[in-house]
């Protein structure tokens, strides 16, 4: 509600990304030192004052917020009473948000599937499992410094064409891990930094395009829907984080993984697969899905400009 621009809403989902990934780096960074700090030895002394003490700086942002920011007032509502079975079933008609819905899910199931392997690729192939965190901290440094590139690309071009430009670097890079015959930890590192740029796409990409599918929906039923469609795709990105979990879990014991134990050189070689084309495939297939993303700057400008003349017409 904040605004209806499409161009100030990719502009906000980088800042977004861009504060996001800055305070999961410093959580990342700072929770056991504080855990030691508070904790005196006492592990679990230490975790709950670290959680309050992130707690209580949380909630002074969300004050902030709360107290500052501002809606605009919004005149076009539907004069019918709420129905969540139809809503529900309007939601379904709603062809941008049911694309990026799908790619989403695939995305999801592609980079989770990938992140939790990778670190047993470190720990078993590579040697050194303690290299999985100097991954994840470049990658949130790439992720960092790569929001606002894509945010001035999609600016020039459009959102699905950097989110499926981001699809395929992430492709490329799974294949380059996958034929990679230098094991070691700076190549491995660099290549998963080449994914995250390309995952920086798909992130400001989603939550960019997810608020123009609700002035979609608005022109289809008159109504917005913002709760409903925020609501349904939290739930959607939650199940398929737990789904991909699963998935990574069933890979693992179907290609004869032994935590804590030598694997095999077959284990080792399904889990470059598992770790690499698997995810591939499925961004792959997201890549294909959000191709037929349409909602595109003059789309959705031509869509305001309706729905500011429906409500012209019915204030008098």
């Amino acid at each position: 509600k904040i605004t209806h621009s499409t161009e100030e809403r990719n502009s906000l989902s980088a800042w977004r990304i861009s504060f996001a990934t800055i305070g999961s780096a410093f959580v990342a960074y700072s929770t056991l030192k504080l855990v030691e700090l508070f904790g005196q030895g006492d592990a679990a002394l230490g975790f709950t004052l670290t959680v309050a003490c992130y707690a209580a700086l949380s909630l002074r942002v969300f004050g902030i917020l709360f107290f500052t920011v501002q809606e605009p007032d919004h005149d076009r509502l539907s004069g019918r009473p709420a129905n969540l079975q139809r809503n529900l079933l309007d939601l379904l008609k709603n062809k941008p948000f049911m694309v990026v819905a799908a790619a989403t899910v695939l995305a999801t199931l592609g980079s989770v599937l990938a992140s939790k392997t990778l670190v047993y690729y470190f720990k078993y192939v590579i040697g050194d499992d303690t290299a999985v965190g100097t991954a994840f901290a470049i990658n949130s440094l790439v992720i960092l410094m790569a929001a606002p590139f894509w945010a001035l690309v999609t600016a020039r071009m459009s959102k699905r064409f950097v989110w499926r430009a981001g699809a395929l670097i992430s492709i490329a890079s799974s294949l380059l891990l996958f034929v990679n015959t230098s094991e070691t930890v700076p190549v491995v590192v660099a290549i998963a930094g080449f994914s995250a740029f390309g995952a920086a796409a798909a992130h400001l990409t989603f939550w960019s395009a997810l608020p123009d599918t609700v002035e979609y929906g608005e022109l289809q039923n008159g109504r917005r829907d913002e709760s409903l469609v925020f609501g349904v795709m939290g739930f959607i990105q939650k199940a398929s984080y737990g789904v991909a979990a699963a998935l990574a879990g069933f890979l693992l014991d179907q290609i004869g993984y032994q935590a804590n134990a030598v694997q095999s050189q077959s284990t080792l070689e399904a889990l470059k697969i598992v770790m690499t084309l698997i995810p591939a495939g499925f961004i792959l297939a997201a890549f294909f899905v959000i191709g037929n993303y349409r909602l595109d700057r003059v789309t959705h400008g031509r869509i305001l400009r309706v729905l500011q003349k429906r409500e012209l017409r019915e204030r008098d």
